[in-house]
């Protein structure tokens, strides 16, 4: 990224263990003037720096609603992802890990944002007989 001018961004899935610390370094950063947190529910923040952060709240079910929320950045950084457990059906995780992302990241490009950074996972393989590594690798 070239230096000078600060940047936005925004974030989305912050509440997880990636996104957590992706957001801690974010508020620390002298590169971005503003950071947007995107997500399906408002965080409180103890830390005076992560307080100062926007949060905007969306319904990823019906993401299409808030397509406006995701225009307008320099970068876009996306931390989305669940387990199998924790969505309850394979079903259910594919839409997260795979057309969640796969929509928003269609948002953020129609919308000008000019860096999209998405966080896979180590292993992920299109091929892989797990549904985890698979999803990830497919997106």
């Amino acid at each position: 990224m070239a230096t000078g001018a600060l940047k936005s961004a925004f974030v989305a899935g912050y509440t997880g263990a990636t996104g957590r610390e992706l957001v801690k370094e974010l508020a620390k950063s002298e590169k971005f003037d503003r950071v947007v947190l995107i997500g399906r529910r408002k965080v409180e923040y103890e830390d005076e720096n992560l307080q100062k952060l926007e949060q905007k709240i969306v319904d990823f079910d019906n993401l299409a609603d808030y397509k406006d929320v995701f225009a307008g950045y320099d970068v876009g950084f996306c931390c989305l992802g669940t387990t199998r457990r924790e969505a309850g059906s394979a079903k259910k995780f594919r839409q997260i890990d795979y057309d969640y992302v796969h929509e928003l990241a269609t948002y953020a490009k129609d919308g000008g944002v000019k860096h999209f950074h998405y966080v896979s996972s180590a292993g992920a393989n299109k091929n892989s007989s797990i549904l985890y590594g698979r999803v990830k690798r497919e997106i």
